[in-house]
């Protein structure tokens, strides 16, 4: 591997200005197709009339064979965009090793390489990239896919049981092990021009007995990238961090300077791991036949002299210095906007008593939260109480729903939890408290099936007018809730929740609570342009804390209200510029093993 390494290093070395080329226009290219997938999306949502894309209305859409037919079209479409996107990369890189380089011909070869596939290579790929995407993201992480993550809530789950955890754990090494064995199916695809069932018998045939050596390979091509572009951007911080301290104009200045080296050496290192990478998968043994001999594209001749295509590259890449220095000077400008809310998620700060119980709320008020965010539910007398969970066993040790029991049958109730315990109040106890203390609320509607069906009219006619006195704010997770309250009491703020961000929805909601995991600033924008907030939950760790704030939402839920107010008073103490560089670093897919969420 060692070898192959420094072999690979020479040849990127050697055309340098040619590779970057390539990672540049590939960019590039995506990004326009990125913009055009988002809006193809939107438009044939609104057409369809359907306001959001998730779980909880993923029967209405099955619902609509038009709405099926064109989502699966979409899903269709963006497959073989990264199927493009690959062959683009192994067709730009074979030709740069043929000497033969022309953006022109290798847009037309890699076009051609699509057209060449059969929908049932198209019905495989969308079993295949499921199974390749964990290994390749590691190295080669695709925009187009950037969506394809597992949320926190779910890994956070996944963690309290012991067995889901061995289970997961068997199903992602078995993943890997596929995903290894099946390497070479797409090079053999597009640079052999086989067909999908013999491309996948060939690269079992080469993988066999080589799993290790290229689970080392790709691993040991993994670290080394890791440590040089992790060591180079903690370096580039700390100077960052140093000219903060000092202020304006240095900060700003040096700020631009620095993300701009960051971007530098993450497009540099992701086009040297890109060489690297596939130079070993085309050049290994059974592999290297394939990328010897001459490409199976019919190429014309062309005589672009040495001194143009020096000029030409030269120009296309001053070019593309001054688009991102622009695009800094603009993205750092802005980092010293405005603040985000700090909300309490479920009345507690740092597991200082019960959730959602008044206690718990005395306390955390002390800590001056903006909102404490809070849970009610609807009770068999049709009361509401001040309750998360569908099932009271896990606070009170009750094995009942609180659909199930009275009101007061429920309030006498004791809730355990972080090493405290209190009764479980009433929403009217609880409203009551906060009004009393001037403390606003974020009061998230839980909604079960056996719910009445005036449950939203008889909480918007007891609750409306004091919630709209109070600057109180609503959320839910029911989209039919969100609508109702619109339309019973259009001045009431309410907002959507959303628990994996596909799509921009389209709604009449006042802002969006998107969990943080698949929340990017693409979406921020596209709320901002319509005048809506964002809400980001739930945020605990300190770094994702300041990417949130750079991304620039406009309120945080956290369950560490403490340590978020530490890391807002960070951002007003300093310019910020050394956090929203960090932002960028994690954010951005390539070699930083970053979220894919792009800038």
């Amino acid at each position: 591997m060692f070898a192959a390494l420094f072999q690979a290093t020479g040849a990127f070395k050697k055309r340098f200005s040619q590779y970057m080329i390539l990672l540049i226009s590939m960019n590039a290219l995506l990004a326009v197709l990125i913009v055009g997938f988002k809006w193809l999306t939107g438009y044939v949502l609104s057409l369809l009339d359907i306001p959001y894309v998730s779980y909880t209305n993923a029967l209405q859409i099955i619902k609509n064979p038009l709405a099926v037919l064109f989502l699966l079209i979409i899903l269709v479409l963006l497959l073989i965009t990264v199927y493009w996107q690959f062959a683009f990369i192994l067709l730009g890189i074979k030709q740069i090793e043929n000497h033969t380089f022309s953006l022109r011909y290798l847009l037309g070869s890699s076009l051609e390489s699509v057209f060449h596939l059969t929908i049932w290579e198209v019905i495989f790929f969308i079993f295949y990239f499921v199974l390749i995407l964990p290994l390749s993201q590691v190295i080669f992480s695709s925009k187009l896919l950037g969506k394809i993550v597992i949320p926190d809530f779910i890994i956070e789950f996944l963690q309290t049981k012991p067995l889901l955890i061995l289970l997961t754990m068997a199903i992602s090494i078995l993943i890997i092990y596929i995903a290894i064995r099946m390497l070479f199916v797409l090079p053999l695809m597009i640079l052999g021009r086989l067909r999908v069932r013999r491309a996948i018998r060939e690269s079992l045939a080469i993988s066999h007995g080589n799993f290790w050596r290229l689970a080392i390979a790709i691993a040991l091509l993994t670290a080394v990238t890791r440590f040089v572009v992790y060591g180079s951007f903690l370096i580039i911080y700390g100077f960052q961090v140093f000219w903060d301290s000092i202020g304006q104009p240095y900060s700003l200045t040096f700020g631009v300077l620095n993300l701009s080296l960051v971007q530098l050496i993450n497009l540099i290192g992701s086009a040297w791991t890109l060489v690297v990478l596939f130079r070993y998968v085309l050049l290994f043994p059974g592999m290297n036949s394939y990328f010897a001999n001459p490409l199976q594209v019919d190429f014309r001749s062309h005589e672009s002299t040495r001194w143009r295509f020096k000029s030409l590259s030269t120009l296309f890449l001053i070019i593309a210095g001054g688009f991102f220095l622009t695009s800094n000077i603009v993205f750092l400008s802005d980092s010293l906007g405005k603040m985000p809310l700090t909300i309490s998620h479920r009345g507690v700060n740092d597991g200082n008593g019960v959730q959602n119980t008044i206690p718990a709320m005395a306390r955390t008020i002390k800590d001056k939260p903006d909102y404490i965010e809070m849970d009610i539910q609807e009770t068999k007398d049709n009361q509401f109480v001040v309750m998360h969970d569908p099932n009271l066993k896990n606070l009170t040790g009750v094995n009942r729903r609180p659909k199930q029991l009275t009101l007061r049958q429920i309030t006498k109730l004791t809730a355990k939890e972080n090493g405290h315990k209190a009764k479980v109040p009433s929403f009217d106890r609880y409203f009551k408290y906060a009004r009393e203390h001037h403390q606003k609320l974020l009061i998230e509607i839980k909604t079960q099936p056996d719910d009445s069906k005036g449950m939203v009219t008889r909480f918007a006619k007891r609750y409306s007018s004091l919630i709209i006195k109070n600057n109180d704010r609503v959320h839910s997770l029911s989209y039919s809730v969100v609508q109702q309250l619109k339309q019973k009491v259009p001045q009431i703020y309410v907002s959507y929740i959303i628990p994996y961000s596909l799509t921009y929805p389209t709604s009449k909601a006042n802002a969006y609570t998107v969990e943080q995991t698949t929340l990017d600033e693409s979406f921020v924008e596209a709320a901002r342009s319509q005048r809506k907030q964002v809400f980001a939950w739930t945020v605990n760790d300190p770094d994702q804390m300041d990417s949130m704030i750079s991304m620039g939402v406009n309120a945080i839920i956290t369950d560490k209200l403490s340590t978020l107010k530490s890391q807002i008073n960070e951002f007003k103490g300093q310019p910020g510029y050394a956090e929203k560089i960090l932002y960028y670093f994690i954010t951005t897919p390539a070699t930083t093993g970053g979220s894919n969420q792009g800038v």
